[in-house]
């Protein structure tokens, strides 16, 4: 800390300050560009996730001077393409909240796919944080750009972050219509991915009502194709919910298996929050 503090002063000595800055906010918005996925809603590959992670401090350091440059639309991209890793390692990030929330107030023309995928964060954010209103507020204007986009894909996230809510909040039958509608339409768009992750989260909100005749085919049908697909972050959040519906059918065994491959996949994509 004492040498970056001398290198900082030196820069500021020399002239050179705002450039550098200039220059690794340009770095850190081409990493976060290499690094998202093809589709909005996508999922990240694992490498990736742990290079954002690695690189923390740099996107802090470009993120937070972008905002003190009124560089919104420069800094709300930074931020939603590397949504996945936000979702993945930071979704309580009350950082995360207010650098999003300043972005969409600097930058209210920017492109409504960024718009979409900031207001998805924030509904997430705040939904984990308990904040029902603010919730509510960004899943509303979530809904509106993603209308406005009418990228398929944002269509899909839009209601998916609609069931998301729901499901937070406590509200199953809402929050299980929600995900009903959103898996077709993440189909259509070729989100296979977060279409599979639909699937499942409606599957649990079945088993969690008693339809396992329901919910159990429908669990496992996902679980296999996000096999298929590799995604190795989400394998993990569904071996967790077919864990807890062996345990809701009786099957113990069943369940510790699901569990321990749970950890040993997260362990290995460094993911501690599994």
């Amino acid at each position: 800390e004492t040498v970056r503090e001398f290198e900082l002063e030196q820069l500021e000595k020399n002239g050179t300050g705002e450039e550098t800055r200039r220059r690794l906010a340009a770095w850190c918005l081409a990493l976060a560009e290499a690094a998202q996925p093809d589709l909005i809603g996508g999922s990240m590959q694992p490498h990736w996730v742990i290079r954002l992670d690695d690189e923390l401090p740099n996107l802090r350091a470009a993120v937070t001077w972008l905002l003190e440059r009124k560089e919104g639309q420069t800094a709300l991209r930074l931020l939603t393409a590397a949504e996945d890793y936000w979702s993945q390692r930071r979704p309580n990030s009350m950082e995360l909240c207010r650098w999003l929330t300043a972005a969409l107030a600097a930058a209210p023309e920017a492109p409504a796919t960024d718009r979409t995928v900031a207001h998805y964060l924030l509904a997430l954010v705040n939904s984990i944080l308990g904040n029902e209103a603010d919730a509510a507020m960004h899943v509303e204007r979530l809904s509106s750009a993603a209308q406005e986009s009418g990228e398929p894909a944002a269509l899909g996230l839009a209601q998916y972050g609609v069931g998301m809510f729901w499901e937070f909040h406590g509200h199953g039958e809402r929050a299980a219509a929600a995900l009903t509608e959103a898996v077709p339409l993440l189909q259509v768009a070729g989100n296979d991915v977060l279409a599979a992750w639909a699937q499942a989260d409606l599957a649990d909100i079945l088993i969690w009502q008693g339809d396992l005749e329901a919910g159990l085919p429908m669990l496992d049908e996902a679980l296999a194709r996000l096999r298929q697909l590799r995604t190795d972050w989400l394998i993990t959040l569904v071996l967790n919910q077919r864990g807890h519906a062996a345990l809701a059918e009786g099957d113990h065994r069943r369940a510790a298996n699901c569990f321990t491959e749970s950890i040993t996949v997260a362990r290995a994509n460094q993911q501690t929050r599994a």
